[in-house]
């Protein structure tokens, strides 16, 4: 049974599925909680970039679909199909994944009070979650994460204003409420729309059961500092982290937080000629942070500033995408992709299969795992 066990944790999920038709004692195997645990930390060994489609330049989601990062890698040039399972009604907002899930958010424009929904995928089995409805104001933030303690997935909320923040956390297969839990000690670092009445998306770096955010802490002088305000999803109680030594200065870009080989990983311009990335090798220890690499904008044609999404093809080798995807109206879908490999950088194409209601821009987005 040990060997099935195995040989069935490195298959994929539509063969899983079509394996539990065989027996009651293969269905049963195959729904088991450790089964899932052990499979999905085998599938993590080929992650998949999930691109999304936006609406003009209002950033709502149309579409989104999972592409592997290997077969990025291993072709000059890659065609991705629209995915009518992902493709949303009504304005929405990808809101992130976790475990190979997905988790979207949408709204009802103009409605008052502001009412939101959101639900849950699973792209591999091609199913979901029924959509949740809600009421909010129309200035909140939301993220997604794993409890892994109590196996439960979480939708984080949030709102600040300028001297006061509000945090709410909804469990996933509980009671379907809202729970206010205790505010911000530092409020994250706000990344406002250009169109104030689109909910907002501050991304969290999820690691541990934890979603880490950058902060702002104003009462320190003379500059406000950067910090790492982090959530426990468990005990759902704050933790702070310093930012590297010397990093003290205003950056010219938003600093980004995120998680690389499984460490979090901190990068930003620095004086519009190169941009520095961090890795914090143990977790919450502020004297392991240790500088990967600096890469000199010098070279690369593209706009300033560079927005990344990072990705682990193997735990040896490191993977970084830029995140300036964008489909061109009368370039037949071309899209240009920078991908650097360490201290190299490489060119890979990726083409949009387009049609009637083709998408008018095409952006990267967190991959998925």
């Amino acid at each position: 049974m040990e060997l099935i066990i195995e040989i069935l944790s490195l298959l994929s999920v539509k063969d899983i599925v079509r394996f539990k038709c065989v027996s009651k004692s293969w269905n049963n195997l195959t729904s088991d909680s450790n089964f899932v645990d052990k499979h999905l930390k085998a599938s993590s060994r080929n992650p998949h970039l999930t691109l999304s489609w936006h609406e003009n330049n209002a950033e709502l989601t149309k579409n989104v679909v999972p592409v592997s990062v290997h077969r990025l890698l291993k072709k000059q040039s890659a065609t991705v199909s629209s995915d009518d399972f992902h493709r949303m009604e009504n304005p929405s907002r990808f809101v992130g994944s976790c475990n190979g899930l997905f988790c979207f958010l949408s709204w009802i424009p103009l409605a008052q009070p502001f009412k939101y929904f959101f639900h849950i995928s699973n792209p591999a089995t091609r199913t979901r979650s029924e959509q949740i409805e809600f009421t909010f104001g129309e200035d909140f933030h939301f993220t997604f994460g794993y409890d892994a303690s109590n196996t439960t997935y979480k939708v984080v909320a949030f709102r600040a204003k300028e001297i006061s923040n509000e945090v709410k956390v909804f469990n996933l297969g509980g009671n379907n409420c809202w729970r206010n839990i205790q505010n911000f000690p530092v409020v994250p670092y706000i990344r406002f729309d250009h169109y104030y009445i689109i909910p907002s998306l501050n991304n969290g770096a999820h690691l541990y059961g934890t979603i880490n955010w950058l902060a702002l802490d104003k009462s320190i002088t003379p500059i406000h500092q950067f910090v790492i305000v982090s959530l426990d999803l468990s005990t759902e109680k704050y933790k702070q982290f310093l930012l590297p030594l010397g990093f003290d200065h205003a950056p010219f870009s938003q600093p980004v937080l995120r998680v690389l080989m499984d460490c979090l990983c901190f990068f930003h311009g620095f004086n519009l000629t190169e941009f520095i990335l961090w890795k914090m090798k143990e977790y919450g220890v502020q004297d392991s942070w240790t500088r990967l690499f600096k890469i000199s904008y010098q070279n690369l044609a593209m706009q300033l500033p560079i927005r990344l999404r990072i990705y682990n093809p193997t735990p040896s080798n490191l993977g970084i995408i830029d995140d300036t995807l964008k489909y061109g109206r009368k370039a037949s879908g071309f899209l240009l992709n920078h991908i650097f490999m360490a201290n190299t950088v490489c060119m890979s194409c990726v083409t949009a299969e387009t049609g009637p209601g083709a998408p008018p821009e095409l952006t990267s987005t967190t991959a998925a795992r």
